[in-house]
């Protein structure tokens, strides 16, 4: 299992006094027409990563392509960076960072300055991935898998009304 690997590794290098670094790769590679549904796991991922494998950097790759707009590319990136500078150790060695509820407000407050009024719109169509994301059962790496694989087409079918008039909304 990976993540017993990492968490292993992170023991190890703790141990040491040594410094672990991750790669970190939130990006949809091979289809740029699909985003992947990972902007809420980049929370949860960072926050594993920290607490429980003792990682001490996180490298985040992400996509410099102005046709990645629509994918939320630059929200991912701007995630990252807000997440990795909350995390801090106080005088007591006591591990401190931003709340799941303070990463949801990053979302919203960058969704606001970019898409203006149609913020909310725009939250809700991400919320709405996610879930279709959730409900696909799958475990997916996103530079090797396509959106069959990430997506309940199910959750997509029945809900890809709703979603494709949230995304007018926001644009208009």
């Amino acid at each position: 299992d990976a993540s017993a690997a990492v968490t292993a590794w992170g023991k190890v290098f703790k141990e040491a006094g040594a410094q672990l670094w991750c790669w970190y790769y939130p990006i949809s590679y091979n289809t740029k027409i699909s985003d992947t549904p990972s902007i809420f796991n980049i929370y949860y991922d960072f926050v594993y990563l920290v607490e429980e494998c003792n990682v001490t950097g996180i490298c985040h790759e992400g996509m410099q392509d102005n046709a990645q707009v629509y994918v939320f590319e630059h929200l991912k990136s701007h995630l990252s960076s807000m997440l990795m500078w909350s995390f801090e150790y106080d005088e007591n060695g006591e591990l401190h960072y931003m709340s799941f509820d303070e990463f949801c407000d990053t979302i919203k407050e960058y969704l606001k300055i970019y898409y203006g009024d149609g913020y909310e719109e725009m939250y809700r169509y991400i919320v709405m991935q996610d879930e279709a994301g959730n409900a696909s059962g799958n475990c997916f790496v996103n530079n090797c898998d396509y959106p069959g694989d990430m997506y309940s087409y199910e959750y997509l079918r029945d809900n890809y009304e709703e979603m494709r008039a949230l995304v007018v909304s926001a644009l208009e």
